[in-house]
């Protein structure tokens, strides 16, 4: 463990470098993974499903379906 606290110690400055470059890399890519990424249940279901059409003739009756509870 002497030799790691000796090496981390005269090149702190490299492993903070190098640690964020790393971070840097990895928010990159986890931006461009993330970006397209789509949670809405409606796209992930058939538009002709049964559960969608009845939500898209909910939507036209009200204001918000935001807390809308069955």
């Amino acid at each position: 463990m002497n030799g790691i606290t000796r090496f981390l110690l005269k090149n702190a400055f490299a492993v903070v470098l190098v640690g964020f470059a790393l971070s840097s890399v990895g928010a990159y890519y986890s931006f461009h993974l993330f970006s397209n990424l789509r949670t809405d249940i409606e796209e992930l279901l058939p538009t002709d499903a049964r559960s969608v059409l009845d939500l898209k003739e909910v939507r036209g009756r009200l204001e918000s379906t935001n807390n809308l509870s069955v």
